[in-house]
């Protein structure tokens, strides 16, 4: 299928050249390959993109190795057909009979019919509406303006107060930090997935009334009840904590990440 891809790579970054992959095949065989960034970054029109595939992942293939995500935003395509048919007969007699007396006849009789049959036939293309994950840095808020489920814009900003969060959309249409941002499946009726959410906790400093420790106060994913963890200060501490519920630090600071939306 014919599709327009579009990279927007950050001031002085070095990334590229970029070979293109897809979900179709789990992203083994590149379809595209030693794409110079100038070339993605105005616009890039592929028909090789292979069939089935919903996400094309694009991997810098130079000293940067990263890669990024896109999903495939598919429109919705009518085709029409239509048929029709004519047809049209036409029948003369003519009859003389003589006799001592001479009498002619003739009759002429005609008939036209018409029939036309016209059918319309609509495919459409339903978008698929994912998954994704909201990181934050510590450093700077990760603001992001998408289109969700129903078709309507929305917008999430990530900042120290508000932790990470998971949202449903049918289309990215700009994120300042991408690398933060993670595709995590479909979403099911318009809403995130999963009860309990993978979270890394790091950055992790003691507070004053517990040094060298962090207090964390997780959500029990089988209770729904909080239970307050001490912890050791380490550079990641990985655990598993309900979705309804963000987890809190209760003494000491640290950076939330979340890693996952299935965690067993």
């Amino acid at each position: 299928m014919t599709t327009l891809i579009t990279l927007v790579i950050p001031v002085d970054g070095d990334a590229g050249p970029f070979n293109l992959f897809s979900d179709a095949d789990g992203y083994v065989n590149s379809f595209e390959t030693n794409l110079p960034a100038s070339t993605l970054e105005a616009g890039y029109t592929t028909t090789l993109v292979p069939s089935g595939a919903t996400i094309i992942r694009v991997v810098s293939a130079g000293i940067c190795t990263n890669y990024i995500d896109i999903p495939i935003n598919f429109i919705t395509t009518t085709t029409t057909s239509s048929s029709s048919s004519t047809s049209t007969s036409t029948s003369t007699s003519t009859s003389t009979s003589t006799s001592t007396s001479t009498s002619t006849s003739t009759s002429t009789s005609t008939s036209t019919s018409t029939s036309t049959s016209s059918s319309t036939t609509t495919t459409t293309t339903t978008i698929a509406c994912l998954q994704y994950i909201i990181n934050y840095d510590g450093l700077i808020s990760h603001n992001i303006d998408y289109i969700d489920c129903n078709g309507d814009g929305a917008v999430v900003s990530i900042d120290w107060e508000s932790g990470p969060k998971v949202i449903c959309a049918r289309e990215i249409l700009s994120d300042d930090i991408p690398s933060l941002t993670i595709l995590d499946g479909n979403c099911k009726g318009g809403t995130p997935t999963g009860n309990c959410w993978t979270y890394v906790l790091s950055n992790q400093v003691g507070g004053l009334d517990c040094p060298g420790k962090v207090i964390l106060r997780e959500w029990d994913c089988i209770t729904h009840a909080y239970i307050d963890n001490i912890i050791n200060l380490t550079p990641n501490y990985i655990f598993c904590n309900w979705n309804a519920q963000p987890p809190t630090i209760i003494c000491g600071t640290g950076k939330f990440t979340i890693t996952g939306t299935e965690c067993f």
